[in-house]
Protein backbone atom coordinates (compact mmCIF):
# COMPACT_ATOMS: atom_id res chain seq x y z
CA UNK A 1 0.00 0.00 0.00
CA UNK A 2 2.82 2.56 1.01
CA UNK A 3 4.29 1.81 -2.08
CA UNK A 4 1.24 2.83 -4.26
CA UNK A 5 1.45 5.91 -2.58
CA UNK A 6 4.59 6.87 -2.85
CA UNK A 7 3.89 6.11 -6.91
CA UNK A 8 1.07 7.96 -6.98
CA UNK A 9 3.11 11.03 -5.53
CA UNK A 10 5.89 10.44 -7.71
CA UNK A 11 3.44 10.43 -10.81
CA UNK A 12 1.96 13.73 -9.55
CA UNK A 13 5.79 15.59 -9.02
CA UNK A 14 6.02 14.19 -12.25
CA UNK A 15 3.39 15.60 -14.10
CA UNK A 16 2.28 18.61 -12.21
CA UNK A 17 4.89 21.37 -11.16
CA UNK A 18 5.47 25.21 -10.93
CA UNK A 19 8.04 27.19 -12.30
CA UNK A 20 10.82 27.48 -10.81
CA UNK A 21 12.69 29.87 -12.98
CA UNK A 22 14.29 30.45 -16.82
CA UNK A 23 12.01 27.17 -18.30
CA UNK A 24 11.49 29.59 -21.18
CA UNK A 25 15.02 31.58 -21.11
CA UNK A 26 16.31 30.34 -24.17
CA UNK A 27 13.37 30.67 -26.50
CA UNK A 28 13.04 34.53 -24.72
CA UNK A 29 16.36 34.83 -25.77
CA UNK A 30 16.07 34.00 -28.93
CA UNK A 31 12.79 36.67 -29.36
CA UNK A 32 15.02 39.30 -27.35
CA UNK A 33 17.43 39.52 -30.64
CA UNK A 34 14.25 39.36 -32.74
CA UNK A 35 13.14 42.45 -30.63
CA UNK A 36 16.37 44.48 -30.83
CA UNK A 37 16.51 43.95 -35.23
CA UNK A 38 13.11 45.35 -35.23
CA UNK A 39 13.71 47.95 -32.36
CA UNK A 40 16.77 48.74 -34.56
CA UNK A 41 16.98 52.91 -36.30
CA UNK A 42 16.88 52.29 -39.69
CA UNK A 43 19.79 54.57 -41.64
CA UNK A 44 20.14 54.78 -45.07
CA UNK A 45 21.26 58.00 -45.61
CA UNK A 46 24.47 58.30 -47.87
CA UNK A 47 27.64 59.64 -45.95
CA UNK A 48 27.65 62.39 -48.95
CA UNK A 49 25.31 63.29 -51.81
CA UNK A 50 26.80 65.89 -53.87
CA UNK A 51 25.32 65.68 -57.09
CA UNK A 52 22.70 67.87 -57.20
CA UNK A 53 24.79 70.66 -55.89
CA UNK A 54 27.46 69.81 -58.22
CA UNK A 55 25.37 69.39 -61.41
CA UNK A 56 23.34 72.59 -60.63
CA UNK A 57 27.37 74.11 -60.18
CA UNK A 58 28.42 72.84 -63.50
CA UNK A 59 24.96 74.21 -65.04
CA UNK A 60 25.24 77.51 -63.72
CA UNK A 61 29.00 77.46 -65.01
CA UNK A 62 27.31 75.95 -68.72
CA UNK A 63 24.77 78.73 -68.78
CA UNK A 64 26.91 81.85 -67.98
CA UNK A 65 28.59 81.18 -71.17
CA UNK A 66 25.10 80.55 -72.87
CA UNK A 67 23.72 83.38 -75.15
CA UNK A 68 21.64 85.95 -73.90
CA UNK A 69 18.45 84.58 -75.71
CA UNK A 70 18.72 81.94 -74.57
CA UNK A 71 18.77 82.74 -71.23
CA UNK A 72 15.77 85.03 -71.59
CA UNK A 73 13.53 81.82 -72.60
CA UNK A 74 13.90 80.72 -68.89
CA UNK A 75 11.24 82.38 -66.75
CA UNK A 76 11.74 82.15 -63.03
CA UNK A 77 8.09 83.21 -62.51
CA UNK A 78 6.71 80.14 -64.49
CA UNK A 79 6.35 76.48 -64.47
CA UNK A 80 6.92 74.14 -67.31
CA UNK A 81 3.08 73.93 -67.56
CA UNK A 82 2.67 77.48 -67.96
CA UNK A 83 5.85 78.00 -70.03
CA UNK A 84 5.46 78.84 -74.19
CA UNK A 85 7.05 76.82 -76.77
CA UNK A 86 10.17 78.29 -76.61
CA UNK A 87 10.56 77.96 -73.22
CA UNK A 88 9.85 74.54 -73.46
CA UNK A 89 12.37 73.93 -76.23
CA UNK A 90 15.17 75.63 -74.18
CA UNK A 91 14.94 72.77 -71.70
CA UNK A 92 14.80 69.93 -74.91
CA UNK A 93 10.92 69.82 -74.24
CA UNK A 94 11.35 67.85 -70.27
CA UNK A 95 9.49 69.18 -67.20
CA UNK A 96 12.80 67.82 -65.56
CA UNK A 97 15.01 69.61 -67.20
CA UNK A 98 13.14 72.69 -67.25
CA UNK A 99 12.97 72.45 -63.39
CA UNK A 100 16.71 71.87 -63.55
CA UNK A 101 17.65 75.51 -65.66
CA UNK A 102 14.81 77.24 -63.32
CA UNK A 103 17.35 76.25 -60.54
CA UNK A 104 20.48 76.93 -62.04
CA UNK A 105 19.51 80.59 -62.49
CA UNK A 106 18.80 80.77 -59.23
CA UNK A 107 22.04 79.98 -58.39
CA UNK A 108 23.96 82.19 -60.76
CA UNK A 109 21.91 84.98 -59.80
CA UNK A 110 23.05 83.95 -55.98
CA UNK A 111 25.60 84.94 -53.93
CA UNK A 112 28.07 83.57 -55.86
CA UNK A 113 27.34 85.32 -58.94
CA UNK A 114 30.40 87.48 -58.91
CA UNK A 115 32.29 84.08 -59.63
CA UNK A 116 29.88 83.11 -62.36
CA UNK A 117 30.35 86.15 -63.55
CA UNK A 118 34.39 85.56 -63.60
CA UNK A 119 33.37 82.81 -65.72
CA UNK A 120 32.02 84.83 -68.53
CA UNK A 121 34.25 86.77 -68.94
CA UNK A 122 37.15 83.85 -69.67
CA UNK A 123 38.42 83.59 -73.24
CA UNK A 124 37.23 79.51 -73.73
CA UNK A 125 38.50 77.79 -76.77
CA UNK A 126 35.55 76.47 -79.09
CA UNK A 127 36.65 72.99 -78.46
CA UNK A 128 36.01 73.61 -74.26
CA UNK A 129 33.04 75.25 -74.68
CA UNK A 130 31.39 72.23 -76.41
CA UNK A 131 32.96 70.07 -73.71
CA UNK A 132 31.24 72.19 -71.00
CA UNK A 133 27.95 71.77 -73.21
CA UNK A 134 28.36 67.84 -73.25
CA UNK A 135 29.71 68.41 -69.58
CA UNK A 136 26.39 70.30 -68.28
CA UNK A 137 24.35 67.58 -69.82
CA UNK A 138 25.55 64.64 -68.61
CA UNK A 139 25.87 66.57 -65.12
CA UNK A 140 21.96 67.04 -65.60
CA UNK A 141 21.34 63.03 -66.56
CA UNK A 142 23.81 62.22 -63.49
CA UNK A 143 21.14 64.52 -61.19
CA UNK A 144 18.42 63.00 -62.38
CA UNK A 145 19.34 59.25 -61.97
CA UNK A 146 20.12 60.05 -58.66
CA UNK A 147 16.81 61.71 -57.73
CA UNK A 148 14.94 58.60 -58.95
CA UNK A 149 17.49 56.50 -56.61
CA UNK A 150 17.19 58.39 -53.45
CA UNK A 151 13.60 58.21 -53.66
CA UNK A 152 13.66 54.34 -53.67
CA UNK A 153 16.05 54.66 -50.30
CA UNK A 154 12.72 53.71 -48.42
CA UNK A 155 13.69 53.83 -44.93
CA UNK A 156 10.23 54.98 -43.45
CA UNK A 157 9.29 51.32 -45.12
CA UNK A 158 11.66 49.75 -43.24
CA UNK A 159 11.11 50.98 -40.27
CA UNK A 160 7.07 50.98 -40.63
CA UNK A 161 7.36 47.08 -41.14
CA UNK A 162 9.70 46.75 -38.34
CA UNK A 163 7.01 48.86 -35.86
CA UNK A 164 4.41 46.29 -37.42
CA UNK A 165 6.44 43.04 -36.58
CA UNK A 166 7.22 44.67 -33.31
CA UNK A 167 3.97 45.59 -32.19
CA UNK A 168 0.95 44.52 -34.70
CA UNK A 169 -0.81 45.76 -37.62
CA UNK A 170 -1.39 49.00 -35.92
CA UNK A 171 2.31 48.98 -35.04
CA UNK A 172 1.24 50.65 -31.38
CA UNK A 173 2.28 48.48 -28.36
CA UNK A 174 -0.92 49.46 -26.35
CA UNK A 175 -2.49 46.78 -29.07
CA UNK A 176 -0.20 43.62 -28.29
CA UNK A 177 -2.78 41.95 -26.35
CA UNK A 178 -6.06 39.75 -26.38
CA UNK A 179 -9.41 39.77 -26.87
CA UNK A 180 -10.73 38.25 -24.10
CA UNK A 181 -8.64 37.03 -21.14
CA UNK A 182 -8.85 32.95 -22.05
CA UNK A 183 -4.97 33.30 -22.63
CA UNK A 184 -5.00 29.63 -23.52
CA UNK A 185 -7.52 30.46 -26.65
CA UNK A 186 -5.35 33.54 -27.65
CA UNK A 187 -1.82 32.08 -27.01
CA UNK A 188 -1.89 28.28 -27.86
CA UNK A 189 -4.86 25.89 -27.41
CA UNK A 190 -5.47 23.00 -25.85
CA UNK A 191 -6.63 21.54 -28.89
CA UNK A 192 -3.20 21.56 -30.31
CA UNK A 193 -4.17 23.98 -33.47
CA UNK A 194 -2.60 27.11 -32.26
CA UNK A 195 -3.75 30.13 -30.24
CA UNK A 196 -6.11 32.56 -32.38
CA UNK A 197 -3.35 35.41 -31.65
CA UNK A 198 0.01 33.91 -31.77
CA UNK A 199 2.05 35.66 -34.16
CA UNK A 200 0.43 38.50 -34.37
CA UNK A 201 3.26 40.61 -32.96
CA UNK A 202 6.62 40.13 -31.45
CA UNK A 203 5.52 41.95 -28.27
CA UNK A 204 2.05 39.39 -27.44
CA UNK A 205 4.55 36.10 -28.10
CA UNK A 206 6.88 37.60 -25.57
CA UNK A 207 3.68 38.10 -23.22
CA UNK A 208 2.60 34.29 -23.36
CA UNK A 209 5.88 33.42 -23.08
CA UNK A 210 6.82 35.64 -19.48
CA UNK A 211 3.78 37.14 -18.58
CA UNK A 212 2.99 35.74 -15.01
CA UNK A 213 -0.26 34.43 -14.77
CA UNK A 214 -2.46 35.00 -11.44
CA UNK A 215 -2.56 30.61 -10.13
CA UNK A 216 1.47 30.80 -10.97
CA UNK A 217 3.51 31.55 -8.19
CA UNK A 218 6.60 32.21 -10.00
CA UNK A 219 5.37 32.62 -13.47
CA UNK A 220 6.92 36.11 -13.49
CA UNK A 221 10.20 34.11 -13.28
CA UNK A 222 10.17 31.76 -16.25
CA UNK A 223 11.79 33.43 -19.11
CA UNK A 224 14.95 33.95 -16.52
CA UNK A 225 15.10 34.35 -12.75
CA UNK A 226 16.35 37.59 -13.44
CA UNK A 227 12.40 38.75 -14.71
CA UNK A 228 11.39 39.83 -11.05
CA UNK A 229 10.72 43.46 -9.21
CA UNK A 230 8.11 46.18 -9.93
CA UNK A 231 5.66 45.71 -12.57
CA UNK A 232 7.17 42.35 -13.63
CA UNK A 233 5.36 40.51 -10.70
CA UNK A 234 2.16 42.03 -11.42
CA UNK A 235 -0.07 39.35 -13.03
CA UNK A 236 -0.42 39.84 -17.00
CA UNK A 237 -3.61 40.89 -18.05
CA UNK A 238 -4.09 40.32 -21.80
CA UNK A 239 -6.54 42.49 -22.26
CA UNK A 240 -5.74 45.77 -20.97
CA UNK A 241 -2.69 47.80 -22.38
CA UNK A 242 0.43 45.69 -22.10
CA UNK A 243 3.24 48.50 -22.87
CA UNK A 244 4.43 49.02 -19.53
CA UNK A 245 5.10 44.88 -18.62
CA UNK A 246 6.36 44.57 -22.07
CA UNK A 247 8.76 47.26 -21.83
CA UNK A 248 10.29 45.65 -18.32
CA UNK A 249 10.58 42.04 -19.77
CA UNK A 250 12.36 43.59 -22.46
CA UNK A 251 14.72 45.41 -20.40
CA UNK A 252 15.85 42.04 -19.21
CA UNK A 253 16.81 40.12 -22.15
CA UNK A 254 20.78 39.37 -22.66
CA UNK A 255 19.76 40.46 -26.15
CA UNK A 256 19.31 44.19 -26.12
CA UNK A 257 21.37 44.69 -28.74
CA UNK A 258 21.07 42.56 -32.01
CA UNK A 259 24.00 40.28 -32.83
CA UNK A 260 25.13 42.74 -35.27
CA UNK A 261 23.64 45.53 -36.70
CA UNK A 262 20.14 45.50 -39.07
CA UNK A 263 20.66 44.06 -42.44
CA UNK A 264 18.72 41.48 -44.28
CA UNK A 265 21.51 38.79 -43.22
CA UNK A 266 20.77 39.65 -39.69
CA UNK A 267 17.28 39.33 -39.81
CA UNK A 268 17.46 36.14 -41.64
CA UNK A 269 19.85 34.50 -39.05
CA UNK A 270 17.61 35.69 -36.35
CA UNK A 271 14.56 33.88 -38.10
CA UNK A 272 16.57 30.45 -38.58
CA UNK A 273 17.20 30.48 -34.68
CA UNK A 274 13.38 31.19 -33.98
CA UNK A 275 12.96 28.15 -36.31
CA UNK A 276 15.38 26.37 -34.68
CA UNK A 277 13.50 26.48 -31.33
CA UNK A 278 10.29 26.16 -32.77
CA UNK A 279 11.34 22.63 -34.18
CA UNK A 280 11.09 21.40 -30.71
CA UNK A 281 8.39 19.25 -29.67
CA UNK A 282 6.65 19.86 -26.13
CA UNK A 283 4.57 17.79 -23.90
CA UNK A 284 5.70 14.41 -22.80
CA UNK A 285 4.11 12.94 -25.46
CA UNK A 286 5.61 15.26 -27.86
CA UNK A 287 2.14 16.28 -30.09
CA UNK A 288 2.64 19.83 -29.04
CA UNK A 289 4.64 21.22 -32.07
CA UNK A 290 5.13 24.70 -33.01
CA UNK A 291 5.96 25.62 -30.08
CA UNK A 292 7.95 27.85 -27.83
CA UNK A 293 8.15 27.49 -23.93
CA UNK A 294 7.23 25.57 -21.03
CA UNK A 295 4.30 23.01 -20.98
CA UNK A 296 3.59 20.77 -17.79
CA UNK A 297 2.90 17.26 -18.87
CA UNK A 298 0.61 16.51 -21.59
CA UNK A 299 -0.41 20.03 -21.75
CA UNK A 300 -3.75 19.21 -22.22
CA UNK A 301 -4.82 22.29 -20.84
CA UNK A 302 -2.55 24.51 -23.47
CA UNK A 303 -0.63 27.44 -23.04
CA UNK A 304 -2.58 29.15 -20.16
CA UNK A 305 0.48 29.94 -18.03
CA UNK A 306 -0.01 27.70 -14.91
CA UNK A 307 2.27 25.21 -15.15
CA UNK A 308 0.69 23.88 -11.72
CA UNK A 309 -1.73 21.88 -13.91
CA UNK A 310 -0.45 20.15 -17.60
CA UNK A 311 0.03 23.93 -19.14
CA UNK A 312 2.63 26.41 -18.61
CA UNK A 313 3.57 29.95 -20.51
CA UNK A 314 3.92 29.42 -23.73
CA UNK A 315 2.87 30.47 -27.40
CA UNK A 316 2.07 28.01 -29.89
CA UNK A 317 1.63 29.10 -33.76
CA UNK A 318 -1.58 27.50 -36.00
CA UNK A 319 -0.72 24.88 -38.52
CA UNK A 320 -1.97 27.34 -41.24
CA UNK A 321 0.50 29.65 -40.64
CA UNK A 322 3.77 27.38 -41.40
CA UNK A 323 2.15 25.75 -44.67
CA UNK A 324 4.77 28.38 -46.50
CA UNK A 325 7.90 28.27 -44.15
CA UNK A 326 7.40 31.04 -41.54
CA UNK A 327 5.55 33.25 -44.02
CA UNK A 328 2.14 32.77 -42.41
CA UNK A 329 2.85 34.09 -39.03
CA UNK A 330 1.91 37.73 -39.50
CA UNK A 331 5.76 39.21 -37.46
CA UNK A 332 7.66 37.08 -39.21
CA UNK A 333 5.99 38.21 -42.84
CA UNK A 334 6.59 41.46 -41.67
CA UNK A 335 10.37 41.55 -40.66
CA UNK A 336 10.87 39.35 -44.06
CA UNK A 337 9.55 42.36 -45.55
CA UNK A 338 11.59 45.01 -43.64
CA UNK A 339 14.64 42.94 -44.50
CA UNK A 340 13.81 42.96 -48.28
CA UNK A 341 13.31 46.81 -48.35
CA UNK A 342 16.33 47.20 -46.64
CA UNK A 343 18.31 44.83 -49.42
CA UNK A 344 16.68 46.99 -52.14
CA UNK A 345 17.63 49.85 -50.88
CA UNK A 346 21.33 49.31 -49.92
CA UNK A 347 21.35 48.93 -53.66
CA UNK A 348 19.71 51.59 -54.22
CA UNK A 349 22.16 53.28 -52.08
CA UNK A 350 25.22 51.96 -53.26
CA UNK A 351 24.26 53.11 -56.61
CA UNK A 352 24.15 56.63 -55.25
CA UNK A 353 27.80 56.44 -53.82
CA UNK A 354 28.56 55.33 -57.60
CA UNK A 355 26.93 58.59 -58.94
CA UNK A 356 28.24 60.55 -56.06
CA UNK A 357 31.70 59.08 -57.33
CA UNK A 358 31.05 59.93 -61.21
CA UNK A 359 30.00 63.39 -60.75
CA UNK A 360 33.29 64.11 -58.34
CA UNK A 361 35.00 63.42 -61.26
CA UNK A 362 33.00 65.27 -64.29
CA UNK A 363 33.52 67.99 -61.51
CA UNK A 364 37.59 68.02 -61.85
CA UNK A 365 36.63 67.69 -65.64
CA UNK A 366 35.08 70.98 -65.79
CA UNK A 367 37.90 72.53 -63.35
CA UNK A 368 40.40 71.62 -66.36
CA UNK A 369 37.93 72.76 -68.89
CA UNK A 370 38.02 76.23 -67.34
CA UNK A 371 41.59 76.72 -67.70
CA UNK A 372 41.32 75.77 -71.47
CA UNK A 373 41.79 79.24 -72.26
CA UNK A 374 43.10 81.22 -75.88
CA UNK A 375 46.64 81.88 -75.27
CA UNK A 376 47.38 85.00 -73.99
CA UNK A 377 49.59 86.51 -76.74
CA UNK A 378 47.20 85.15 -79.69
CA UNK A 379 44.20 86.96 -77.64
CA UNK A 380 47.07 90.37 -77.37
CA UNK A 381 47.26 90.45 -80.75
CA UNK A 382 43.84 89.53 -81.92
CA UNK A 383 42.58 92.09 -79.83
CA UNK A 384 45.19 94.88 -81.23
CA UNK A 385 43.83 93.79 -85.01
CA UNK A 386 40.01 93.28 -83.74
CA UNK A 387 39.88 95.78 -80.66
CA UNK A 388 37.97 98.79 -82.83
CA UNK A 389 35.71 96.18 -84.28
CA UNK A 390 34.71 94.49 -80.93
CA UNK A 391 33.99 98.07 -79.74
CA UNK A 392 32.09 98.11 -82.59
CA UNK A 393 30.06 95.43 -81.77
CA UNK A 394 29.51 96.61 -78.05
CA UNK A 395 28.97 100.60 -78.92
CA UNK A 396 26.16 98.95 -81.94
CA UNK A 397 24.49 97.09 -79.08
CA UNK A 398 24.68 99.87 -76.94
CA UNK A 399 22.77 102.04 -79.55
CA UNK A 400 20.05 99.43 -79.94
CA UNK A 401 19.10 98.93 -76.45
CA UNK A 402 19.34 103.24 -76.99
CA UNK A 403 16.34 102.81 -79.00
CA UNK A 404 13.80 101.50 -76.16
CA UNK A 405 14.72 105.89 -74.92
CA UNK A 406 13.70 105.88 -70.97
CA UNK A 407 10.74 103.32 -71.51
CA UNK A 408 11.54 100.86 -69.06
CA UNK A 409 8.97 98.18 -70.50
CA UNK A 410 9.94 98.46 -74.16
CA UNK A 411 13.95 98.06 -72.93
CA UNK A 412 12.79 94.51 -71.18
CA UNK A 413 11.49 92.86 -74.44
CA UNK A 414 15.27 93.65 -76.11
CA UNK A 415 18.03 90.85 -75.32
CA UNK A 416 21.03 91.90 -74.01
CA UNK A 417 19.64 95.05 -72.63
CA UNK A 418 18.96 96.25 -68.65
CA UNK A 419 17.11 99.18 -67.34
CA UNK A 420 19.00 101.43 -64.85
CA UNK A 421 17.65 104.44 -64.03
CA UNK A 422 20.95 106.20 -63.00
CA UNK A 423 21.98 106.63 -66.61
CA UNK A 424 21.19 110.37 -68.65
CA UNK A 425 17.87 110.58 -70.49
CA UNK A 426 17.64 108.55 -73.76
CA UNK A 427 20.28 106.29 -72.23
CA UNK A 428 18.74 104.49 -69.38
CA UNK A 429 18.13 101.34 -71.51
CA UNK A 430 21.35 100.18 -71.68
CA UNK A 431 24.00 97.03 -72.73
CA UNK A 432 23.75 94.38 -69.71
CA UNK A 433 26.75 92.89 -68.25
CA UNK A 434 25.15 89.71 -70.02
CA UNK A 435 25.35 91.44 -73.43
CA UNK A 436 28.65 92.36 -73.14
CA UNK A 437 30.04 89.07 -72.08
CA UNK A 438 27.77 88.13 -74.93
CA UNK A 439 29.43 90.23 -77.21
CA UNK A 440 33.07 89.78 -75.63
CA UNK A 441 32.24 85.93 -76.15
CA UNK A 442 31.22 86.51 -79.97
CA UNK A 443 34.61 88.31 -80.11
CA UNK A 444 36.74 85.73 -78.63
CA UNK A 445 35.24 83.03 -81.06
CA UNK A 446 35.85 85.04 -84.21
CA UNK A 447 39.24 85.03 -82.54
CA UNK A 448 38.99 81.10 -82.13
CA UNK A 449 38.13 80.34 -85.56
CA UNK A 450 40.91 82.15 -87.26
CA UNK A 451 43.29 80.46 -84.92
CA UNK A 452 41.34 77.22 -86.14
CA UNK A 453 41.73 78.80 -90.36
CA UNK A 454 45.32 79.78 -89.79
CA UNK A 455 46.38 75.93 -88.36
CA UNK A 456 43.74 74.54 -91.19
CA UNK A 457 46.06 76.25 -94.18
CA UNK A 458 49.58 75.87 -92.98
Amino acid sequence: MFSIVVFLITARLQVYGVISGGENQEDFEVLCELTALAKSKVNLVPAVDDTQDIAATIGVINISLANADFISKIDLKKDYSDSNASMKEAADGKPSKYAFLKNVLEVSHGQDKKSYAEVRRRQLTTAAKRKLIQAAEVAFQISETAKNEAQQIKAEAVTAALTKALYGETGNSKNARLPDTNRASGCGNSNKKGGSHAGNSIALDILCLCGKQADEGGGNKACGKQITGGALDNDWNPTTDPTTLFNAIIEKCNTKKPSSDLSPAAIKAALSRFAGRLARSKGTNGDFHNTLGHLEGTGATGCSGDASSTGGPCVAYQTAQLQNGLQGIPWVKELTSAGSTLQEAEKHQHTLKLLNQRIHMLNLTVTHLLEDTVPAMTTLLNSKNDGDAQSNRQNKADEECNKAGDDKTECGKKTGCTFDENKPAGQKCTLSEEGKAAKDREAAENQEGKKEKTTNTT
